[in-house]
């Protein structure tokens, strides 16, 4: 059974390691045009406005904290039931659950982002 889904989990890996900086990116802009509300021509050029950048990087390092401190708290509680439920659906299940519950739940924080901060 490994030998089926590790293939999946290199690939999902690859992706998730190369597409950081592209998540980054957006968390920027949204933050700087929607949360903050900062023209475009600021925005596109933050390294000219220092304290708009400041603002910017303060906002999306606050937002990252508070995604990471609640995903991880849906790790803690998640795995007080993943053995229990590997025992009784079996390991390939609770995988494709976890990893659809992790995409999920980041696809509605990137969605929710302009009105969370």
């Amino acid at each position: 059974m490994l030998l089926i889904i590790a293939p999946f989990l290199i690939s999902v890996g690859a992706s998730l390691k190369h597409g950081a900086g592209i998540t980054k990116q957006i968390y920027f802009d949204k933050a700087c045009l929607y949360a903050l509300g900062h023209p475009p021509d600021v925005c596109a050029a933050l390294a000219d406005h220092p304290e708009a950048s400041a603002e910017v990087q303060r906002t999306v390092n606050q937002f990252q904290m508070s995604k990471d401190i609640f995903m991880n708290c849906l790790v803690v509680v998640g795995s007080m039931f993943a053995g229990s439920m590997a025992d009784r659906f079996g390991m390939k299940a609770c995988m494709l659950t976890a990893l659809s519950c992790k995409y999920g739940t980041l696809n509605y924080i990137k969605r929710a982002l302009p009105l969370l901060v």
